[in-house]
């Protein structure tokens, strides 16, 4: 079972994840004191009328958990046309144990689903092969939104005159983001994939580590756990339907995150702002938020600030609007992530989970 990327999970540190976080602060505190100007940021600051800010971004805020029950939604739907029964409580539970590991490791968004499928193996009682093959329908159906907003946004920032650096990092995160989907597609529809893209795992990983004892069975392995993938996503094939529900709930989850920008800008007096602002601003900051994790501190702020720029967004405010919504997108759910697995008393499992999936793994591939 989701054998490739479980041997990368292993370095999830608390510590790590902390001081990573620090240093992109840091980072981010230096360019703000060398390139804004304070006068001119405490006087947009002054402008901003209290009421308004603390009305919508509060709102902006309750917003952002609605959206994580649509996510939780769309995978429960899923579930339930692969015959796994969870009620709506527990998956947005669960759901929101997978979002706390999505941010906060760095470079493994899929650390997330490991979580998620763990709790739900525990939960439901369903095989490892089904839960896992829930998790691609879902990734697919997310990805086809993100992909349409991703091309749009490449649209708007050639259309705007993006600078060289916004557009150079813009496509390469497309580009990665559009081999995920394509790769999702190939294990879903095509029979020969799994056997196609092991070994060419097999025959990279050799050429890159030129590790002469690998395992005899590791392809064989590594097949099977990408098998799982176009077994499972048997019935969507034969149901194209069985997508509506699951994508109306993704579409209502992207919308309403969408719209909490236009909150928070609109708390901020910046009314004037285009619909092609939030729709790109929001697919390019969650596509680098999905790819780097807790990387994007820092980072994803100050490249949120050049873009605010393409916009006419001076940088004293772009600076507090990316602060805003870097805090929405961010270290909310990470709090609030945080404080239901306290609740749950899941601290524990959610930072082992990865580890003991590989440690069953491993102990199968003994036995094999």
């Amino acid at each position: 079972m989701l054998f490739l990327p479980l041997r990368n999970i292993e370095f999830l540190s608390i510590k790590r994840t902390l001081a990573i976080m620090a240093i992109g602060l840091l980072v981010f505190s230096v360019y703000i004191y060398f390139s804004v100007d304070a006068t001119a940021l405490l006087s947009f600051l002054s402008g901003v009328n209290e009421i308004q800010f603390i009305v919508f971004y509060s709102l902006a805020l309750g917003l952002v958990v609605l959206s994580v029950f649509f996510w939780g939604m769309a995978w429960r739907s899923i579930l339930q046309k692969l015959s796994v029964t969870i009620s709506w409580r527990k998956m947005f539970l669960i759901y929101w144990a997978g979002y706390f590991v999505d941010l906060a490791v760095p470079l493994e968004r899929v650390a997330g689903d490991i979580v998620r499928i763990y709790l739900l193996k525990k939960q439901t009682k369903a095989y490892y092969a089904t839960l896992i093959s829930s998790t691609i329908v879902d990734r697919l159906i997310a990805y086809f939104a993100v992909i349409a907003g991703l091309i749009f946004a490449t649209i708007v920032l050639v259309f705007y005159n993006a600078p060289t650096f916004v557009l150079v990092f813009f496509f390469i995160i497309f580009a990665f983001s559009l081999v995920y989907f394509i790769v999702l597609l190939y294990l879903a529809f095509s029979q020969q994939a799994a056997e196609n893209i092991a070994r060419f795992y097999i025959r990279t990983r050799r050429f890159f580590l030129r590790n002469k004892r690998e395992s005899k069975n590791l392809e064989a392995k590594t097949m099977a756990s990408l098998g799982n993938f176009y077994n499972g996503f048997a019935p969507f094939r034969h149901d194209l339907g069985a997508f509506k529900k699951p994508f109306l709930y993704h579409a209502l989850a992207y919308f309403i995150r969408i719209f909490v920008y236009f909150l928070i800008f609109y708390s901020l007096g910046l009314v004037n702002l285009p619909i092609a602002f939030y729709v790109t601003v929001y697919f390019l900051g969650s596509a680098v938020q999905d790819a780097v994790g807790s990387f994007s501190v820092g980072s994803l702020d100050i490249l949120l600030v050049a873009l605010f720029g393409v916009f006419g967004i001076e940088a004293g405010a772009g600076s507090i609007g990316a602060l805003l919504v870097r805090s929405a997108d961010f270290w909310f759910p990470l709090a609030v992530a945080l404080a239901l697995i306290q609740f749950m008393g899941i601290r524990n499992i959610v930072m082992r989970a990865p580890k003991k999936m590989l440690s069953k793994q491993k102990r199968g591939g003994k036995r094999a």
